[in-house]
């Protein structure tokens, strides 16, 4: 009798779903991508050269070669080559072009930096720019020119690409880059005090990682701190951009997806694993927090990471 081969092929039809909801959501990440982040080299970028222009975004803009002045309200600033420039939203800024100016600009939008990484306690550049809401003018970066050079170049060329996980990539990217910019101003001699509300922020972040799967309420968290839920979700809402209770719901949403794409585990596990009762309950606070269900997400992550 004839043995029946086992194949360990993927079905055709499995293939052809797989990329039929890749097809569909590959391009409303990208939308994603491009609502929070975009990238330009200098050279090519005129709007940046407007008259009298208020940021709506954050911006930073590397100065590789060339020179100018840029004033700010009342400051002026003269920039040279290997100078980078880092603006936060709401700055009115003129810059005018001395001699012909080559290098990279790149915009952020604040909802870029609720993404938990970004808020490391020990980054003084992430702790300045973003919750300092202050303008950094890193001069003369030769010691890490070849490095920063690389690290823009290998920004703007994945911003072209319209590969799969590109979002993944430059968010990775851009947390480097936030380091760098660190070792930049610690080398500098940049000194930084936190401020209350900063301080109060990360506490809050410390608490809500160690206890997130039996701690969801704002209130609960306010409690351990000995502060009132409100002053709580406005001292957070001033420093990372979105409430407490925001940040809780995007927290569990980033551990389920952590978990779906580094062990494959089913809606249940994922949702018991996290603290709640009923999966049904999960199922419904996961596609109101992430902007797709439970089951999308796994089909387009294919068990890698995703955002």
């Amino acid at each position: 009798m004839a043995k029946l081969k086992h194949s360990n092929k993927e079905p055709q039809y499995a293939k052809y779903e797989k990329r039929s909801v890749n097809n569909l959501l590959m391009p409303v990440l990208r939308d994603a991508l491009r609502n929070y982040f975009n990238m330009d080299r200098i050279e090519e970028s005129d709007h940046i050269w407007c008259d009298d222009r208020t940021l709506n975004r954050y911006e930073i803009w590397w100065i590789k070669e060339g020179s100018g002045r840029l004033s700010i309200d009342t400051c002026q600033h003269d920039i040279t080559e290997d100078t980078i420039c880092c603006l936060p939203p709401g700055t009115s800024c003129k810059f005018e072009i001395y001699a012909k100016i080559r290098g990279y600009f790149l915009s952020l939008s604040s909802d870029f930096f609720r993404n938990d990484q970004y808020f490391i306690n020990d980054n003084v550049w992430t702790n300045v720019f973003i919750a300092g809401r202050a303008e950094i003018f890193l001069s003369r970066v030769t010691d890490m020119g070849q490095d920063t050079e690389a690290l823009f170049g290998h920004l703007y060329r994945e911003s072209r690409r319209q590969h799969h996980y590109k979002s993944q990539v430059i968010e990775g990217l851009l947390h480097l880059l936030t380091i760098y910019f660190s070792r930049m101003m610690s080398d500098t001699g940049y000194e930084f005090s936190p401020s209350r509300e900063l301080m109060i922020t990360q506490k809050f972040r410390a608490l809500v990682k160690d206890h997130f799967v039996t701690k969801k309420q704002v209130t609960e968290y306010a409690r351990d701190m000995k502060v009132s839920a409100k002053h709580l979700n406005r001292v957070v809402k001033q420093v990372m951009g979105v409430t407490a209770s925001c940040f809780i719901h995007q927290h569990i949403v980033k551990e389920a997806k952590r978990m779906v794409v580094r062990s494959d585990c089913s809606m249940k596990e994922v949702a018991y694993a996290l603290g709640f009762d009923d999966h049904n309950h999960f199922s419904r606070f996961f596609r109101n927090n992430c902007g797709m269900t439970f089951s999308d997400f796994k089909n387009i992550s294919g068990g890698r990471s995703i955002s």
